[in-house]
């Protein structure tokens, strides 16, 4: 397989060897059984409120694509709760400025 990438005029090539999948030894993916649950970690829970002001950039709850403050801290602090769901995966999605449901 080969990629090839463009600007402008130049143009490179670069090969890419796809190689056959290595079993899993004990590792578990994910399949029907489980329940993921999808966390927008900035807009979940903030649970270090030291860390809200990053790169001078404040918290903004009121602006709907300003940050929120939520962090690792607040989803680990939470994680008793998602046990209690039934949870078995989490799937943390930063990609969601713009995207409401």
């Amino acid at each position: 397989m080969q990629f090839t990438f463009s600007q402008g005029r130049h143009k490179s090539i670069i090969p890419y060897e796809l190689k056959a999948r290595v079993p899993m030894s004990g590792a578990k993916g994910f399949d029907a059984s489980d329940v993921l649950y999808l966390i927008m970690p900035d807009r979940f829970a903030n649970g270090e409120p030291s860390n809200d002001v990053w790169d001078n950039v404040p918290i903004a709850r009121n602006n709907p694509i300003g940050r929120h403050g939520g962090d690792f801290a607040g989803i680990s602090k939470h994680l008793d709760y998602m046990l209690d769901l039934g949870v078995t995966a989490i799937w943390l999605d930063e990609n969601h400025h713009g995207h409401h449901l």
